[in-house]
């Protein structure tokens, strides 16, 4: 008797139906990992971007009298800043040592830096805040020399210098006292206030 053989077929591929609507979500998952995330070099690690703001008074045409007090401008922003930078006026000394960003509502000091190797002119940037410095707040940017200097100022302000974005204002001048910023009816010690300098 003769069998006849049925010739075995390899098994067919298996094909698992997969819906569009997951394979999209899957897609846009993966997509999502490779969008680009803040870092510090890009918002100061604080989670807020740098605004792009500068505001500038006129240039110096005198000097005060020599001090060792925190000489500097008063600054307000409508933004939040996780760092921040400032200039030397012209007619302020080499000699001062120290930068400091203080709030003014409770003197809490935000940070302060070593700038005695620069010169008028030269900016600097406080990029080591112990928090951010935010809107609608009253804050010192200040220079000082705690062996007595003379400060540059222009004599015959106009308050207040807004940025040309109206972000950033210099609202007032003077020296902190201790316990409160003295103002005078001048400019002093900081020509420049905003997204400058380096750290």
């Amino acid at each position: 008797m003769t069998v006849q053989q049925t010739p075995l077929r390899a098994p067919g591929v298996v094909r698992w139906p997969v819906k569009e609507a997951l394979r999209r979500k899957l897609l846009g998952a993966l997509d999502a990992s490779f969008l680009f995330k803040p870092t510090a070099s890009s918002d100061g690690g604080g989670g807020s971007a740098i605004p792009d703001s500068v505001v500038s008074r006129p240039a110096d045409n005198s000097q005060s009298g020599s001090s060792t007090a925190d000489y500097g401008v008063v600054i307000s922003s409508s933004e939040e800043w996780p760092e921040i930078g400032a200039e030397i006026s012209s007619n302020t000394p080499s000699s001062v040592q120290n930068a400091k960003l203080r709030r003014i509502s409770d003197g809490v000091i935000l940070e302060e830096k070593d700038i005695s190797s620069l010169a008028p002119g030269d900016t600097f940037r406080f990029t080591n805040l112990s928090e951010n410095i935010q809107p609608n707040t009253d804050y010192h940017v200040s220079i000082q020399d705690p062996d007595s200097a003379q400060i540059g100022e222009y004599d015959s302000p106009s308050f207040p210098y807004t940025s040309s974005d109206g972000v950033l204002e210099i609202t007032s001048s003077g020296y902190w006292d201790g316990a409160s910023v003295v103002y005078q009816d001048a400019v002093d010690a900081i020509s420049r206030v905003g997204d400058i300098g380096s750290a």
